[in-house]
């Protein structure tokens, strides 16, 4: 049977002590250490063997061939078009792209895995007899 609860029903309980009504159970503030535990740092991480020559290798040559590795400049424009296109619209990047193109010769190329890279030494094979 159910028993709705009035007014009354709730000042009772608010009066009632674990004594007087067995069915409320104190609770009591949970215990522990106030201070942090110290934790054990995290091991690290293992490095690969590095042979410091051959990275330097490495590094010299990007930076000598720089030119011939890496294409910049359509990256840079790509990027700058996908920024208009997604945060103002076709209309602004469209723009970009004729702007580039009329005042500073820059185009992008509708492929991008065809550029005008030059040749490399002896690339052509022998020529002449």
């Amino acid at each position: 049977m159910r028993r709705n609860l009035f007014e009354e029903d709730l000042t009772d309980l608010s009066n009632a002590t674990e004594t007087t009504r067995p069915d409320l159970i104190s609770v009591e503030e949970p215990k522990g250490s106030e201070t942090p535990k110290k934790s054990t740092a995290p091991a690290k991480p293992l490095k690969p063997s590095l042979d410091v020559d051959v990275f330097a290798k490495n590094v010299a040559r990007l930076c000598i061939n720089v030119e011939n590795l890496l294409i910049v400049k359509p990256v840079i424009i790509n990027r700058a078009v996908a920024f208009l296109e997604e945060n103002y619209g076709k209309e602004y990047s469209d723009s970009l792209v004729e702007t580039l193109d009329r005042q500073f010769g820059l185009r992008i190329h509708d492929d991008p895995d065809v550029y005008d890279v030059p040749m490399a030494p002896g690339a052509a094979g022998k020529t002449g007899a």
